[in-house]
C-alpha cells in the first residue's frame, strides 16, 4: 500500500474517532480565499469548507445579506448531512458562501458544477439562479428531488460573489448538502465535467465491448457457461453505470423520472450482483454450495420485487441494510477460494486478487453511498480490473488450447503422411468396386450391354433435358425368333453365346444418336430421338438384315437361321407429351404382330 493510500486511511481513521463538530455558534467570516497560486484557467477550486447555514428556512440571496448584516446564522463544515447538523434526516435550510475573485479575472464567464445532491436544491451566485434540480420545498407534498449532474455559468462582475444554496429534503433515506461542489472558469469546469464523463463512457463501452466478446464466445463454446454469465454481468453493470454516479442517463434520457432512474439503478445493481453470486459458484462449482448460491440469489430477487414496487424512501433503506449481509457472503467466497487454491484449481491464486478487487470497490461505493466519508465510486474500475483479469485468464486457456492443438496436429499430420498411401490404395479400390457396382447396376451380365434399369434411367434423363422435349421420339423393339428351340436344341450355353452375339452385331448396326439395351430374356429395345417413322423403319431393317447376313445356323427355325423380329412405332408429339413406356408397349405389340405375320419382318 502507498504512502498516500495510508495517509487516507489513517485520516479516515481520525474522522470516524474524532469528528468534526457539525457546526458552530462562532460566526467567523465563512468566505472561500482563492489561494493566489491556484491558476484559475488551468484547474478549478472545491467550495468544501465552512457555510453560513439557516436551519428550516428558505431564504432569498437578498434575504441572507440582512441576515448575515445582522451576524445571523451558523457556521458548518460543507459537505454534510442534515442529520449531523440538526440531527433530522428531512428537512430543508440554506446555505451561504463568500468567494472573493482575483481582480485579473473579473468580467470573465465563471461556472459552478454540482455532480448530484440527494436532495433537491436551488443554486444562486448572487441574486441570479444558475442551477436547479428538482423542487425545493418545506414539506413532501412541495418538495420533489431528482438526481443528476448540473452545472450553472455566471459572468463576474465584482471582487466578491456569494454563493446561496437552498436544499430541501422529504421521504429519502438521507439529505442535506452531502457532495462537494466545484467552481471556477467556465472551460476548466465544462472540461473537467466531460472529462469525468468520458472516462466512465470509456469504461462503459470497454466494459460492455468485452462482456459482448465473452457473451458471444460462450455461445459458440458452450461448454464454457461460467464465460456466459460473466459475458452478461460485464454488459449489465455496463448499463447499470449508466443510471449511477455521475447519473450519465439525465444526460441521455431526459423524460426518466427521478424515481425510477433510481429504481433502475438498484433493479440493475441487485442483478449484477446476483449475476456476480452465479458466476462464482459456476467458476468454483466444486467447492461452492449450490444451495447457498440458491439462497443469495432468492434474496436478490426479493429485493428487485421491492424495488419495483415501492418508494426510494423503503427500498433504499433495505437495500443498505441488506448490504450488510455481504460481509459473511465475502468470507464464505474467500473460504471457497482457499479451499480452491489448496485443490489447486487453476486460477485460484489469481481470481481470488480479482475477487478482492471487486470486493474493495463494492464496500468502498457502500461507503460512500452511506455518506461515511467522500471519495471517488471504485466499483467500475474495479470490475474493469476484475475483467482484465479474465481477459488474461482466458487468453492463457486459449493460447494453452492453441498449443495443444498444434502439438495434435503435429502427431496428425505425422500420422496421415503414413496412412496416405493405406488411404490412396483403399481410395483406388473403392472406386473400382464402385464403378464395378455401377457396372453391374446398369449394364446387362451376359450381353454387356445397358439393361433394363439403365433404359429407365434414359427415360428419366430424356424428360429432364430441354433441349429433348419438343423433339419426336421413336420406339423399336427385336426379339429372337424361336429362341425357345435355340435353347431346347443347342442348349443353354450356346443359347447365351448367340444372344452375346445378336447384341454384338445389332450394336454394331446402330448410329451414335440412340439408346440400345436388353429389355429382357430375348428382347431388345432401340429408342431413337429426332427421328421419323421412316428413318425408324430404315434403321430397324437395317439391324434385321444385319442380324440374317450373320447366317446363325438355327435348324429348328423355317429359314434354318437365325432371325429376329421388330416392332416399330414413333410419336411425332413432343416428347414432354409423350409417355415413353405407352410407346415401349404399342412398339411391343407390333413385335408380336410381327411374330404372327411369319417372323423376320419389321412391322410398324
Amino acid at each position: 500500500m502507498s504512502k498516500r493510500n495510508y495517509m487516507f486511511l489513517f485520516v479516515f481513521i481520525i474522522m470516524v474517532l474524532f469528528p468534526k463538530p457539525g457546526s458552530s455558534t462562532i460566526h467567523a467570516e465563512a468566505a472561500n480565499l482563492i489561494d493566489s497560486e491556484v491558476n484559475l484557467d488551468t484547474s478549478s477550486i472545491s467550495l468544501d469548507g465552512d457555510w453560513y447555514m439557516f436551519q428550516e428556512q428558505l431564504l432569498s440571496p437578498e434575504q441572507i445579506k440582512q441576515r448575515l448584516d445582522r451576524l445571523e446564522g451558523k457556521i458548518v463544515t460543507i459537505p454534510n448531512s442534515f442529520d449531523t447538523h440538526f440531527d433530522k434526516v428531512n428537512s430543508f435550510a440554506t446555505y451561504t458562501k463568500r468567494i472573493d475573485i482575483p481582480e485579473e479575472y473579473i468580467g470573465r464567464t465563471f461556472g459552478i458544477h454540482v455532480p448530484f445532491q440527494y436532495s433537491a436544491y436551488r443554486l444562486y451566485v448572487d441574486e441570479k439562479l444558475v442551477a436547479r434540480n428538482g423542487t425545493v420545498g418545506t414539506n413532501s407534498e412541495e418538495h420533489r428531488a431528482e438526481m443528476g449532474p448540473d452545472t450553472g455559468y455566471f459572468v463576474v462582475n465584482s471582487p466578491t460573489v456569494y454563493v446561496t444554496m437552498q436544499v430541501s429534503s422529504f421521504d429519502h433515506i438521507r439529505g442535506g448538502f452531502e457532495n462537494s461542489i466545484t467552481f471556477g472558469l467556465a472551460s476548466v469546469i465544462n472540461k473537467e465535467f466531460y472529462r469525468t464523463v468520458t472516462w466512465t463512457l470509456f469504461l462503459n463501452g470497454s466494459i460492455f465491448i468485452t462482456g459482448l466478446f465473452m457473451f458471444i464466445l460462450s455461445i459458440y463454446r458452450r461448454e464454457e457457461k461460467a464465460y456466459f454469465i460473466f459475458g452478461l454481468f460485464a454488459m449489465l453493470i455496463s448499463v447499470r453505470s449508466l443510471f449511477a454516479v455521475p447519473f450519465i442517463y439525465t444526460l441521455m434520457f431526459l423524460n426518466i423520472d427521478w424515481v425510477w432512474g433510481t429504481r433502475l439503478e438498484y433493479i440493475l445493481t441487485l442483478l449484477t450482483s446476483a449475476l456476480y453470486v452465479i458466476f462464482l459458484w459456476k467458476f468454483h462449482e466444486k467447492y461452492f454450495n449450490k444451495n447457498v448460491m440458491y439462497f443469495i440469489v432468492s434474496v436478490h430477487a426479493v429485493l428487485v420485487f421491492v424495488t419495483l414496487f415501492t418508494q426510494p424512501i423503503l427500498f433504499q433503506d433495505l437495500y443498505f441494510k441488506g448490504m450488510l449481509f455481504s460481509i459473511p457472503y465475502f468470507i464464505y467466497v474467500l473460504y471457497v477460494i482457499i479451499i480452491s487454491i489448496k485443490n489447486q484449481l487453476t486460477y485460484a491464486k489469481l481470481n481470488v486478487v480479482g475477487i478482492i478487487i471487486i470486493f474493495i470497490g463494492f464496500f468502498n461505493d457502500y461507503a460512500v453511498g452511506q455518506n461515511l466519508y467522500q471519495f471517488y465510486n471504485l466499483m467500475l474500475p474495479a470490475v474493469m480490473l476484475y475483467i482484465l483479469i479474465h481477459v488474461y485468464i482466458m487468453g492463457r486457456d486459449f493460447a494453452k488450447y492453441k498449443n495443444d492443438t498444434l502439438i495434435l496436429n503435429e502427431q496428425l499430420l505425422t500420422l496421415n503422411a503414413s496412412l496416405d498411401r493405406k488411404v490412396y490404395k483403399r481410395t483406388k479400390e473403392l472406386e473400382k468396386a464402385n464403378a464395378q457396382l455401377a457396372k453391374l447396376a446398369y449394364i446387362d451380365g451376359l450381353t454387356k450391354v445397358p439393361n433394363r434399369h439403365a433404359l429407365n434411367r434414359q427415360i428419366e434423363k430424356m424428360k429432364l433435358d430441354s433441349d429433348n422435349r419438343c423433339l419426336p421420339i421413336s420406339v423399336m423393339m427385336f426379339d429372337v425368333d424361336y429362341f425357345k428351340q435355340y435353347n431346347d436344341h443347342y442348349g443353354h450355353i450356346a443359347g447365351d453365346e448367340v444372344l452375346r452375339q445378336v447384341a454384338q452385331a445389332m450394336e454394331s448396326a446402330l448410329p451414335k444418336d440412340c439408346f440400345f439395351a436388353r429389355y429382357g430374356g430375348e428382347e431388345f429395345v432401340i429408342i431413337l430421338k429426332n427421328a421419323s417413322l421412316d428413318r425408324a423403319i430404315l434403321l430397324a431393317e437395317k439391324v434385321r438384315k444385319k442380324i440374317e447376313r450373320e447366317q446363325i445356323a438355327h435348324v429348328k427355325s423355317e429359314y434354318e437361321i437365325l432371325t429376329i423380329s421388330v416392332g416399330v412405332t414413333t410419336s411425332t408429339a413432343p416428347l414432354e407429351e409423350t409417355d415413353v413406356n405407352e410407346l415401349i408397349q404399342e412398339a411391343d405389340e407390333l413385335l408380336y404382330v410381327s411374330k404372327r405375320n411369319g417372323r423376320n419382318q419389321v412391322v410398324y
